[in-house]
């Protein structure tokens, strides 16, 4: 499932609706394009790769309906999710934790420049607005609400909230048929410091030297330590309960530079190495 938005979502200077807001390319394609994914299998490999683009500089940022530049937050996302591709929950989450929970996966940032402002767009871009997050989101359900479980793996400027934290919020989507509807609380959590200090798990953020590193999230502990802290409308359930989807996400405020995530070898942790 692909989930490409920009907000704001229901402005009509997007060229389509909340969720599908701009084209979305094949990435090796040389289209020019703020959205680009691949889903592909190299040659002699057997884990597909996904690969997920914003390219900033792509995007024209002048709305003619309003005869002005308009600012945007750009979010792409790619990840499997229950009845949308996925013929069931993509796991079983536990909050004493469970590897039916838990997602490993190896991830690496091949391509980034560091969004800033593009000549001539002064008007809507600045310094204190410039800033990038990237990571996995798990989505699970319980006493009627949805709720989205994001982990930055990696995140500077704006988008930064390593300090503090973790954090919680209210996200209103009322798009009927889309998987999200009516939306959802959504939990803010970064890896590395915050992650150690606030939910004593060890995940160290995804540095951008192009390499490969290797993941394994328990989204089970995670919806715990956020339940621990107080961070839910309602307590999840204390046995087992499913995790709907998961997916792997940038969003981004700049006019100027891009970003690229890399995703494969994805696997729930009951599974073996090299084995079918």
């Amino acid at each position: 499932m692909i989930h490409a938005n920009d907000d704001p979502s229901f402005d009509q200077c997007n060229q389509g609706p909340p969720g599908a807001s701009h084209p979305i390319v094949v990435a090796s394609s040389g289209t020019t394009s703020l959205y680009k994914v691949d889903l592909n299998t190299p040659a002699g490999a057997v884990p597909k790769t996904a690969r997920i683009q914003l390219n900033f500089g792509q995007k024209n940022w002048f709305c003619g309906q309003r005869g002005s530049q308009q600012f945007s937050i750009p979010f792409i996302s790619v990840g499997a999710q229950n009845l949308r591709g996925n013929p069931g929950p993509v796991g079983t989450i536990n909050l004493s934790g469970s590897p039916n929970g838990t997602i490993v996966f190896n991830a690496r940032v091949p391509s980034y420049a560091t969004p800033t402002c593009a000549p001539g767009t002064g008007e809507i871009c600045n310094g204190p607005v410039l800033g990038v997050h990237l990571g996995v989101y798990g989505v699970a359900s319980w006493g009627g609400k949805r709720r989205l479980i994001f982990l930055d793996l990696y995140s500077e400027g704006s988008q930064d909230s390593s300090v503090g934290g973790p954090y919680v919020g209210r996200w209103n989507w009322p798009i009927a048929d889309s998987v999200f509807f009516p939306g959802a609380e959504v939990i803010a959590m970064t890896t590395g410091s915050q992650l150690a200090s606030a939910c004593a798990m060890s995940i160290p953020a995804l540095s951008l030297d192009g390499a490969s590193h290797h993941y394994s999230i328990d989204f089970g502990k995670l919806i715990n330590c956020a339940n621990q802290r107080n961070l839910f409308s309602q307590a999840p359930p204390t046995g087992n309960f499913s995790l709907d989807g998961v997916h792997w996400y940038i969003e981004g405020v700049g006019t100027a530079g891009n970003v690229e995530l890399s995703v494969k070898n994805i696997e729930t942790a009951i599974f073996v190495s090299d084995f079918d």
